[in-house]
């Protein structure tokens, strides 16, 4: 338990146990006018004391405020972070690599596997149904330039990576 804690337990002890006396005292005053004559007597002739009981009400309340401002004070976690030291899963990639293109295309591209190889270079690995020759080159470099650029805005990697696409039939 941490000392705030304790030090504000031991507080609301004390706040408890001296309303409980001064509920008691009041009750009892009701009970026995001797005590309210009583309690009334030393108001009058030692007004001092109930200065000394006031003062003491303000500390203790003065004093709960403050542990409960530290107690319930919002925390902040700050983090520092160097470029390039992070590390990512392959499947966090891969995710991101096959959610981007299904919608480029459907139903026509999957991502089979990402890893990454000892140079610290990327291999993408996707099957895709067979596409028109005649466009194939373009489409090939559409889809690496779409690779990269969501590497780049999404992971932050500028490095080289390597496609391989297996056309199906």
């Amino acid at each position: 338990m941490r000392t705030i804690n304790v030090l504000l337990s031991a507080i609301h002890l004390m706040v408890l146990i001296l309303t409980i006396l001064l509920g008691s005292i009041f009750s009892l005053g009701y009970i026995y006018p001797d005590i309210m004559d009583a309690f009334v007597k030393m108001i009058i002739e030692k007004p001092e004391s109930v200065l000394k009981i006031g003062l003491i009400f303000l500390s203790l309340s003065f004093l709960l405020f403050i542990t409960f401002y530290l107690m319930h004070r919002k925390k902040y976690f700050n983090v520092e972070m160097s470029p390039n030291i992070s590390q990512i899963d392959t499947k966090v990639i891969k995710s991101y690599i096959e959610k981007h293109l299904k919608k480029m295309y459907p139903k026509k591209l999957t991502v089979s596997k990402v890893e990454i190889l000892s140079n610290n270079k990327l291999e993408i690995v996707a099957t895709m149904k067979k596409i028109d020759p005649s466009s194939q080159e373009d489409v090939l470099i559409n889809i690496e330039e779409k690779i990269g650029k969501l590497l780049l805005e999404h992971l932050n990697y500028r490095k080289e990576f390597i496609l391989t696409l297996n056309l199906k039939k």
